[in-house]
């Protein structure tokens, strides 16, 4: 439980030892962990003792409480204060609220004006700690340094966390449309509605958003003997997901141990990996990370490569529609991972571009990236079959015949990607617009042009966004990919990076010197 630190100044011992003594009475989260009876031994001591309310007199020798108070909201302004002050004391009231001081505790005490008081100050301390504490959680989640010096109480402090992802795992996301599809999902969820029925059991929990866009950490500060209701907070968690979202996949990672704050990285990594490694494909799961798990079923794939590649090299489009089709079905009836169908599709992509297109590593890390997202929002490989006959029906070959006057097309095409580029453009979007087949449009755009539509759309966007960088140096890095059309700035980073060989940032530097 956190304690908030108090320090009481005040230059008369009785009246000292009364506030005290009622400070202990009002059964708060309060503890007095300093007495000074003068301005100066108070502002000698809070280094010392870094309290977190300040209650201090005006009227003292050697250093009074006007004096203290300025010097306090100068260097300690996290710091809250309150003033004790007589009725003929206003004018001194109201010079400390010049200076930001709002609350005050007038003489002779009251036990309930007391208590009133900290209640109120508990208040803006709970948000403000809870404010501090999600900062440093984010920081820990995210691998990253611990901003300042850290809290007394968070050293005491141990945690319990969930790692929630929706759909299939999704690194980015690059369409507009599917950010806003999670976000519903999210507040369908309404999770912090069920954090809030537990507010009498614990009072700190954070949400925090993971590295990626569809999961999510649960953090809950918790006391040692409040295992039972984690136990029942899980089981209802489950239910809750599982009720509201269905049909939609929902697996959560969830850890019997109680951790401190320094293990929170290290405990976060190792969900997220046990979640890679075990997220099967189409399947709902809650996982115990002290718990053995039930591993996925073993393919061997190869097979399936060889015969694909056959089916392209012959423009057998029934053949690779079958072929396909049947792999599809296979897996999304079997317990399989979705990392090994990634890992299968994405080699048979990177085989087949390269050896029948061929294909830049630009090109194959979009096609990677948007067969992941259209994935994380499907409920198995068939709800995403049509794109994924796309991919393979752009290498077959195609006669100048079946398209009627092709250079002129190509044309119109070019025109219309120069005019779109900073919108979020995809091959089957450009396909729609002008009411042809992707795989002809790739073809015939690559026979007259040398370069495939997803080509000539990357490369648009990176010289872009080298302009942008050159000409308009104030421009932030992901204001720079946005105004390209991409939404998702590690993902520009990594086309960026695939196009020039060097980080947006290294980029930049380089223009500089």
């Amino acid at each position: 439980m956190m304690t908030y630190r108090i320090m009481v100044v005040e230059d008369e011992a009785l009246i000292l030892e009364n506030i005290v003594a009622k400070i202990h009475t009002a059964n708060l989260d309060f503890q007095v962990v300093y007495q000074a009876m003068n301005g100066q031994d108070a502002w000698e001591h809070i280094p010392l003792t870094m309290p977190d309310l300040l209650i201090t007199d005006i009227q003292m020798p050697v250093m009074n409480g006007l004096e203290l108070l300025c010097k306090v909201k100068t260097e300690y302004p996290s710091i809250e204060c309150v003033i004790l002050t007589g009725y003929n004391e206003f004018e001194y009231a109201r010079r400390a609220m010049r200076i930001g001081i709002t609350e005050y505790l007038l003489k002779p005490l009251k036990p309930d004006n007391i208590r009133d008081i900290l209640k109120t100050v508990e208040k803006r301390l709970f948000k403000k700690t809870q404010k501090q504490m999600r900062n440093i959680l984010v920081s820990q989640i995210n691998g990253s340094d611990l901003p300042g010096e850290l809290p007394s109480y968070l050293k005491t402090s141990r945690f319990a966390i969930f790692l929630v992802c929706l759909g299939h795992i999704c690194e980015h996301l690059t369409v507009l449309d599917n950010r806003s599809y999670f976000r519903k999902c999210w507040n369908e969820l309404n999770i912090s509605a069920l954090l809030g029925a537990y507010e009498n059991i614990w009072k700190r929990w954070w949400i925090v958003d993971d590295k990626h866009p569809n999961q999510k950490f649960i953090i809950l500060s918790l006391e040692p003997h409040q295992a039972t209701q984690l136990k029942v907070f899980k089981e209802q968690l489950k239910d809750a997901v599982g009720q509201q979202l269905t049909p939609m996949i929902v697996n959560i990672c969830a850890s019997n141990t109680l951790i401190p704050y320094k293990e929170i990285w290290r405990l976060s990594q190792k969900m997220r990996l046990h979640l890679r490694q075990n997220l099967l494909l189409g399947q709902s799961r809650f996982f115990i990370m002290e718990e053995p798990v039930l591993a996925g079923a073993e393919h061997k794939a190869n097979h399936y490569q060889e015969i694909i590649l056959n089916l392209i090299s012959s423009s057998n489009r029934d053949g690779i529609k079958k072929e396909l089709e049947k792999i599809c079905t296979e897996w999304d009836a079997s317990q399989i991972t979705q990392y090994f169908v990634e890992k299968q599709f994405f080699q048979l992509i990177e085989c087949a571009y390269k050896q029948f297109l061929p294909a830049s590593g630009a090109e194959i890390t979009h096609l990677e990236y948007e067969f992941s997202e259209r994935l994380s929002t499907s409920p198995n490989l068939m709800g995403i079959f049509d794109f994924i006959l796309e991919i393979f029906y752009n290498l077959l070959q195609i006669d100048d015949c079946d398209i009627y006057n092709p250079p002129e097309l190509v044309r119109r095409i070019c025109s219309f990607i120069d005019q779109n580029y900073m919108t979020p453009m995809s091959l089957e979007s450009i396909a729609n617009s002008f009411h042809f087949n992707s795989s002809y449009l790739t073809k015939i755009f690559k026979k007259y042009t040398g370069e495939t539509p997803l080509k000539y759309i990357i490369d648009l966007k990176i010289n872009k966004a080298k302009y942008l960088m050159e000409k308009e140096p104030s421009l932030s890095i992901k204001e720079i990919s946005q105004l390209v059309g991409y939404y998702d700035q590690h993902y520009f980073s990594r086309i960026f990076k695939n196009i020039t060989g060097m980080n947006p940032s290294d980029y930049r530097k380089k223009l500089i010197r």
